[in-house]
């Protein structure tokens, strides 16, 4: 279908109607992970090298990709850290992401859920070797930090998401 405008791994996949999008990611899968901010876009109806849609609000991988009608949301992930931040972006437009509110307990490898009125987040790693079974939820109409929504039956990270 054509490539990333670099080569990269652990980026979140987000999709509006006519394009795919993937945030963030490492460029050295090695220790330590170079984490990159770039969010790429191509388009399914063309057979193209993605293009540069703008950039996180930092550098980060292995963060739960989540997407509305209009925007994408990209949540949690490796920073060097793990982090608790959910960033935002619209679709239509080629900016940086702005800060959407954070998780309630801050992981990576966790997995992103969308719904059609709100995102969810679920399980990941909070520490070496220690997962979590949090399951989260924001509304995409607010800027605030998400809400426990439950437990996972086992805590887990690298799993599968679900889209509407």
């Amino acid at each position: 279908h054509g490539n990333l405008s670099v080569s990269k791994g652990y980026g979140s996949g987000l999709s509006s109607e006519t394009q795919g999008f993937i945030s963030g990611g490492a460029t050295n899968i090695g220790n330590p992970i170079n984490n990159i901010s770039t969010i790429d876009k191509f388009d399914f109806s063309s057979n193209t090298t993605a293009a540069s849609h703008g950039n996180l609000s930092g550098n980060r991988s292995q963060s739960a990709g989540i997407s509305s009608m209009t925007s994408g949301y990209t949540a949690g992930g490796n920073t060097g850290n793990y982090s608790s931040v959910i960033d935002y972006f619209n679709f239509s437009s080629n900016t940086t992401a702005a800060s959407h509110g954070d998780l309630s307990v801050a992981r990576n490898e966790c997995t992103g859920h969308s719904h059609t009125t709100k995102g969810y987040i679920s399980g990941g790693k909070t520490g070496i070797g220690v997962y979590s079974s949090v399951i989260d939820y924001f509304d995409y109409s607010s800027n605030t930090t998400a809400t426990d929504h439950g437990d996972l039956s086992v805590a887990r990270g690298l799993s599968a998401g679900t889209q509407y």
